[in-house]
């Protein structure tokens, strides 16, 4: 058996209570809150490896384990998301706009913190995490306007798509490389009664 590395995925939550009363308000408005009730914290190495190496035989006839089985359907149930709405913003759209202190970085985005509205900045430190695991204190411009054009209400986001397609893309490809994806097979697993 490989050695699997797991790297943690930390979504930010507020301290302050009224904060927290806001992420959850603007979460649910831009349904997606049920990414808020789910242990982003955790890690195991056995789920990961069994991406990698395949699932024992206990599991056989059910979807642990091979992510060709995934679908947007199972992640909508996972999150308990509506399966409607838009994918990934464009970098032409304008969400983004003058909603930063700065300049954008050209390779990686704009920093978190320099957005200038608080909530705003609530949301995005709670989704960038989850949506863009590889730079979690960055906000590409595709990322950007895919979240503050849901929470205008501009621009509905399917989050049971965009959650296949970001799973699928932190699927390890070997196992060199640490990945956050326990929490997400944690959550599917857990939808569908698949946890041991």
């Amino acid at each position: 058996m490989a050695h699997v590395q797991c790297s943690i995925l930390s979504p930010g939550t507020p301290v302050k209570e009224s904060d927290m009363e806001d992420l959850i308000t603007d979460l649910t408005r831009m349904r997606c809150e049920g990414l808020l009730a789910r242990p982003w914290l955790l890690k195991s190495e056995v789920m990961v490896r069994e991406v990698l190496e395949g699932p024992d035989n206990r599991w056989d006839n059910t979807i642990r384990g091979k992510p060709t089985l995934w679908n947007a359907e199972q992640w909508a149930a996972a999150y308990d998301f509506e399966q409607t709405g838009l994918l990934w913003a464009t970098r032409t759209d304008r969400y983004v706009q003058d909603k930063f202190h700065g300049k954008i970085h050209r390779n990686n985005g704009y920093e978190i913190d320099a957005c200038k509205d608080r909530r705003q900045r609530q949301v995005l430190a709670f989704l960038v995490p989850i949506l863009y695991p590889l730079k979690p204190e960055q906000v590409t411009i595709t990322v950007g306007n895919t979240i503050l054009g849901a929470y205008t209400g501009e621009r509905p986001v399917n989050w049971a798509a965009l959650m296949a397609e970001v799973v699928q893309k932190l699927l390890p490809p070997s196992v060199k490389k640490p990945t956050p994806i326990a929490p997400f097979l944690y959550a599917l697993y857990h939808s569908i009664a698949l946890l041991s």
